[in-house]
């Protein structure tokens, strides 16, 4: 491709171009339909995905803003390089999958990965541009999906992990109610036992079917809350008084001195319950007996109130943390499934606390506890 030159107003930074414009061209290219070069120019700078043209010797033509953002270079830079020199530290096999492009002629599509922090994954589509029979040209457009990958890594771990959490109640049911069909309903106390299994069992598929229900119309924004002025602290205090009974039979002290006068917050109150029952739940179950649970309300002064429950349990160490509020990511998967966990309830409480505009997170030590927190925006002159 000759040296193009833009006028001095075309060289400023372009809006990014539709998907629609990227697809025509695209298009156009790969049916060879003529095309005007200052035209083609334009595009090519304005588009998002990264776009890298080159000759029939690997030598680089000409990048656009995004390919220069991707491979942190500039057009000055590698003008007239080699492919070869281009990628050599940053990806050499890309050299070999754009090469044969103007030895064939054959445009093609292939996925790579490029280990730079993070890691990104890209679909790389190479294109000839040909004049008058002759390829004279090779153009390969990098389009980042990564987060395409990474969808649908979590729809296919969601898929496994519902599948073996609904198939170990299942096969508990199916087990003890195919012995009591065999003969063991004879013996009243053995089949009064295993009635109770298959009940216990039947209990968590009915609530890991609630949860799945909660998560998915969080999810899809399908439930439009009704928000109205909510104390925080009558909340907590509801939810200490249902804990009373499991907190007694560990040892566990709870301690709570609500603010002589708090903000009200402009929530939905039953999820704000649901979030604090299952903060709750979760440090009594984590905290050894005799241990101490603290629950704090702090005003932030960005017009934010912070909730904290922290316990004095066995904590988390720091590699399970960026993925705690996953769908049925456990920590410790035998010890969740034997308190009874379903492995979704933090992130019911993620996206609960996102659908009011606030924030959650965690902070642990392994051995010695961890604080859970979360922020709700305050009412302006509204206390309890």
């Amino acid at each position: 491709m000759d040296q193009v030159l833009a006028p001095e107003s075309a060289r400023k930074t372009p809006k990014p171009l539709s998907s629609e414009d990227s697809d025509e061209l695209l298009h156009q290219l790969k049916e060879a339909v003529p095309i005007d070069r200052y035209k083609l120019f334009r595009i090519i700078q304005a588009m998002a995905d990264g776009v890298l043209v080159f000759n029939v010797h690997g030598q680089v033509q000409l990048c656009n803003i995004a390919f220069q953002e991707i491979f942190g270079c500039s057009q000055e830079s590698i003008a007239g390089q080699s492919l070869d020199r281009l990628f050599r530290s940053i990806a050499p096999e890309l050299t070999d999958m754009l090469t044969p492009l103007v030895e064939s002629g054959n445009p093609y599509s292939q996925e790579f990965t490029l280990y730079n922090n993070p890691p990104r994954v890209f679909k790389l589509d190479t294109i000839p541009i040909v004049e008058n029979g002759v390829i004279t040209e090779g153009i390969a457009v990098f389009h980042d999906i990564t987060e395409v990958k990474k969808t649908e890594k979590m729809r296919r771990d969601f898929v496994a992990n519902v599948s073996h959490e609904l198939r170990t109640p299942l096969s508990a049911i199916n087990g003890y109610a195919e012995t009591l069909l065999e003969g063991a309903l004879e013996d009243e106390t053995v089949a009064r036992d295993f009635i109770q299994i298959i009940f216990n069992h039947s209990e968590r598929l009915s609530q890991l079917v609630r949860d799945l229900l909660d998560l998915s119309k969080l999810e899809a924004s399908e439930c439009p809350f009704e928000l109205s002025p909510t104390s925080v602290v009558a909340i907590i205090e509801k939810v200490i008084q249902l804990s009373k009974k499991h907190l007694s039979e560990k040892n566990i002290l709870l301690f709570f001195q609500p603010p002589k006068a708090f903000p009200s917050v402009l929530a939905h109150a039953s999820t704000i319950e649901q979030v604090v029952t299952n903060l709750l739940d979760n440090a009594i179950k984590y905290t050894p007996e005799g241990g101490s649970i603290h629950i704090r309300l702090t005003t932030l002064d960005d017009g934010m109130i912070q909730v904290d429950v922290e316990d004095t349990g066995i904590g988390i160490e720091p590699k399970h943390i960026p993925r705690l509020f996953e769908r049925f990511y456990r920590v410790d998967k035998a010890r969740s499934r034997e308190m009874g966990g379903t492995g979704l309830g933090l992130s019911i409480v993620k996206h609960i606390i996102q659908s009011h505009g606030g924030e959650v997170w965690v902070n642990s030590i392994p051995g010695e506890g961890s604080t859970f927190s979360f922020t709700l925006r305050a009412m302006a002159g509204e206390t309890v």
